[in-house]
């Protein structure tokens, strides 16, 4: 079991929540009144590789995208410095290809990676206005269909997995 401390980074329990163990440091960031006031607070996201439970992701807010290739043993900051200024608030795994993973921002922003998270480049143009993307799901049952919650304009779907040259059209 993982969870994240707003202030410090990640830890990790392997005696039901008992002790904890930090295993990434984070710098300790606090929130502008701009930040505040949008409605934007600290998170950070963790997700794991269902099919492959040793890999590990971590959204940061503004501190970066980080990957652990070993169950949380060691990590490798992934994020370029644009993601790294961004308050990451969602991050899925794609449930038919787990080599695809998205990202989304509170700035309304979508990250795609097709190499388990190694890189992650901006999706241009999504089709939607800019705002917090509240969430991300991957159709479990039709490969290559995405809904994307901006928290703004509403529920948009990709049917191209997410990719920087698909589109996403409101619903």
């Amino acid at each position: 079991n993982y969870k994240t401390d707003s202030e410090s980074g990640l830890y990790r329990t392997t005696d039901g929540g008992t002790n904890w163990t930090k295993i990434l440091s984070l710098t300790n960031i606090y929130y502008s009144a701009a930040d505040v006031s949008s409605g934007v607070g600290c998170h950070h996201q963790i997700e794991i590789d269902t099919s492959a439970p040793s890999k590990i992701y971590f959204g940061s807010y503004k501190q970066g995208f980080y990957r652990s290739l070993n169950g949380g043993t060691t990590w490798s900051k992934t994020s370029d410095a644009t993601l790294d200024t961004k308050g990451i608030r969602v991050v899925r795994i794609d449930p038919f290809n787990s080599s695809k993973i998205l990202v989304g921002t509170d700035e309304g922003e979508l990250w795609v990676s097709d190499d388990s998270g190694a890189t992650l480049i901006q999706v241009t143009s999504p089709g939607f206005p800019s705002g917090i993307v509240g969430n991300i799901v991957f159709h479990p049952a039709v490969p290559n269909t995405v809904f994307v919650v901006s928290e703004n304009s509403g529920l948009y779907k990709s049917t191209t997995g997410g990719a920087t040259t698909g589109s996403y059209t409101l619903m």
